[in-house]
């Protein structure tokens, strides 16, 4: 009997050899890139040593453009921005940054700042920069969408602002969150429909220092609109 049950536990262990657990799938990230640079020009972008490119054409992107989202294994993932004028790439600060990507997210690589020593009011100008965010992957509630505001206007000198989202028409009111450079709001979940987002100098009401006018945020849609100098750009994350 002792015999025929430790035949039984060998065969077992070694049907278990034959079929180890598999290890788990570790689904894909997706990674898109931002220039938000207002006078970088042309900017090639690298992940790795390989050129990210558009078809079979060297990909150039001006200000402000983005790339389209890019499938990517999760762990880490080593990317250059280089600007076009600049044949030798890495160069400045922003080049050979590594993120960190899991599995089954969104994330957006945004380049701030300007390539000019000093900015257009003649004081310091806010050096090329890397900002990365999570983007979100869930759709909003029916007839909703969702909205976060990025702080990327580096010139005139970066300053604290207060953001307001509102009815196109409406005036503006409250207290409204404060954003300093390079912050983002979390995510907020809207009606579909019109808005407009206004950042003013914090406490200063009459004096509007970028407005977007009309923006149609489309049912179903996620957005981030980029506050870049003196526009609002409106990107859509999902």
């Amino acid at each position: 009997m002792k015999k025929l049950i430790a035949g039984a536990l060998l065969s077992s262990l070694a049907l278990m050899a034959c079929n180890p657990t598999p290890a788990p799938i570790i689904p894909d990230s997706k990674i898109r890139f931002i220039n938000a640079s207002a006078d970088s020009q042309g900017i090639r972008i690298f992940i790795g040593d390989t050129r990210v490119n558009s078809g079979s054409t060297l990909f150039k992107e001006a200000f402000p453009s983005l790339t389209e989202y890019r499938t990517a294994k999760a762990g880490t993932l080593t990317y250059s921005f280089c600007l076009e004028a600049i044949l030798t790439c890495p160069v400045l600060a922003v080049n050979n940054k590594v993120v960190s990507l899991t599995g089954d997210t969104k994330t957006s690589v945004y380049l701030l700042g300007t390539a000019a020593t000093t900015d257009d009011t003649g004081t310091d100008a806010r050096p090329l920069e890397i900002v990365t965010l999570s983007d979100e992957s869930t759709a909003p509630a029916a007839g909703k969408v969702k909205l976060r505001i990025l702080h990327a206007a580096s010139a005139p000198a970066a300053k604290d602002v207060d953001i307001y989202i509102t009815d196109p028409t409406a005036a503006i009111t409250g207290i409204p969150p404060t954003l300093s450079y390079k912050a983002s709001t979390v995510y907020r979940e809207l009606t579909a429909g019109t808005w407009r987002v206004r950042a003013t100098a914090p406490s200063v009401t009459n004096t509007t220092l970028v407005d977007s006018g009309t923006l149609t945020l489309v049912d179903g849609k996620v957005y981030t609109a980029m506050i870049v100098n003196d526009s609002v750009v409106l990107l859509t994350d999902k």
